[in-house]
This record gives C-alpha cells, sequence and structure tokens, in this order.
C-alpha cells in the first residue's frame, strides 16, 4: 500500500506506506539546521513544489491526505493539485480533504471558546491567529470544494462528508489532526 501526505509540514509518520511530499527545504534551506538534518534522513520524505504537479507515476497510490493544505493555494492552484491527484490514484483509491471550517471557528469564537486544541502563540484571537493567517489564500467551503473536484474531473456525487479519524481507508484517517476546528471530506476514484 502507498500512501501520500501532501502538504505534510511536521506531520510526517514514518510508516512504510506513507509518503509525506512538501517544499519543505524552502523554509529550511540551510542544509545544517537540525529540522532540516532530520528531514533529510527520512526514507519516506520527498522534497517537491506540488504547485508543479506530483512527481510520481498514474496510478501509482492508494490514498492521498490533503490536510490543510487546500488553503493554502489560490483556488485554480488547487484544481491542479486536486487533478494531479486523481492522475495518481489507483482506481478507487481514495483521497481524504481536511479543511479549516469557518463554521466551526466562528461557532467557537461565539461561545469564547479558549481551548481550540493547538497553541496561540500571537496576541490575536485564535480565529484571526488560524483561520486568517497569512499564508492563507482562500476559505474552502463545501460548495466550493465540490466545484473544484468537479472541475478537476472527479464524480461528485461520491464526495462524503467524513469524520475525524474515520475513513474507507483507516490508514488515511490515522493521523488526523486538528478535530475541533476541522472538517473532514472523502471521495473515491
Amino acid at each position: 500500500m502507498k500512501l501520500l501526505n501532501l502538504g505534510c509540514g511536521g506531520n510526517r509518520p514514518i510508516a512504510k506506506h506513507w509518503v509525506n511530499i512538501d517544499n519543505l527545504h524552502a523554509l529550511f534551506p540551510d542544509k545544517t539546521m537540525p529540522e532540516r538534518q532530520h528531514m533529510d534522513t527520512e526514507p519516506n520524505y520527498l522534497n517537491a513544489d506540488l504547485t508543479n504537479g506530483i512527481p510520481l507515476e498514474d496510478a501509482s497510490v492508494d490514498g492521498i491526505l490533503c490536510s490543510h493544505i487546500l488553503e493554502h493555494l489560490d483556488c485554480h492552484e488547487s484544481i491542479r493539485l486536486l487533478r494531479e491527484c486523481l492522475r495518481v490514484l489507483k482506481a478507487d483509491g481514495v483521497l481524504r480533504i481536511s479543511l479549516p471550517d469557518p463554521k466551526k471557528f466562528y461557532e467557537l469564537s461565539m461561545q469564547n471558546c479558549m481551548d481550540w486544541g493547538e497553541p496561540n502563540p500571537s496576541s490575536k484571537s485564535f480565529i484571526e491567529y488560524a483561520l486568517f493567517f497569512e499564508g492563507h489564500k482562500q476559505h474552502v467551503s463545501e460548495d466550493a470544494l465540490l466545484c473544484m473536484l468537479f472541475v478537476a474531473g472527479y464524480d461528485t456525487r461520491k464526495l462524503l462528508l467524513s469524520e475525524y479519524r474515520k475513513s474507507f481507508n483507516p490508514y488515511l484517517s490515522e493521523i488526523d489532526n486538528r478535530p475541533v476546528f476541522s472538517t473532514f471530506y472523502e471521495v473515491k476514484k
């Protein structure tokens, strides 16, 4: 089994079935930095700019996790990445997407929730710090995701709202994170 963890950041499982892909060398260009040295020794980390595509063969993976990556791309980049996911997925492969949910952020803020499951190292409110993070280029609603998937070539009738740590492919949800403010979706090829 081969699974992709796209835009993995620091969430890089070491199990052999995972291929963790991100462009972290851009964040850590100095090869002597401990984080860079660590990632360079990881046998299942692949450094790649995903806006240039997924550097794998057609129909070569069983599942793909896109956890909190689409909001870092503009809508056109997201569609291109979703097309690439469709290209590399095997028949019946699963694409799992998790996104920050603006509705959940708003509801939690209105409840004066202070425990979001993550630290807030800034003086900003958590909704401002995490949802309106400077690195976010869009907020992806379910309707927007449906449209992007449709344009990318998916059968959107197969898109399902999923749950934290539940998946068609249980390995895909084993590294789910941010359950308090995320929404999870899955679609089969």
